[in-house]
């Protein structure tokens, strides 16, 4: 099961964290300096170039933007540890209308902490 710590949801930030771009520069000041991506149904590790599991990442933080007027504005940014390799990063994808139904097997993979392939 994937550990968890930090915020499961956070809504509207306040003024000092309001955009992705704010949230993204946050967390790499805090050393989350790794690109995680969403490939087809898995998820691969920029550090160590791995394709990892749920099982195989810690979930740290996870902040959700709402568009007020376009689903297109729909946002996720998860901050992660990969644990074969140590690095830490962030996951960026759309959820909603916008997102593929492969990415969001993912997300719920790893929101539930489900062990095995993320879109399994």
């Amino acid at each position: 099961m994937a550990a968890r710590s930090g915020a499961d949801s956070v809504g509207p930030m306040g003024d000092s964290l309001a955009t992705v771009t704010e949230v993204l520069q946050s967390l790499a000041e805090k050393g989350y300096d790794t690109d995680f991506f969403l490939a087809g149904d898995q998820v691969r590790c920029g550090g160590c170039g791995a394709v990892v599991s749920a099982a195989d990442l810690t979930i740290d933080e996870v902040y959700r933007f709402e568009g007020q007027s376009d689903p297109g504005d729909e946002m996720i940014v998860v901050a992660l540890a990969c644990r074969p390799c140590g690095r830490r990063g962030t996951l960026v994808s759309a959820y909603g209308p916008d997102s593929s139904p492969e990415e969001a097997a993912i997300l719920r993979a790893l929101r539930d902490g489900r062990p095995g392939e993320p879109g399994a």
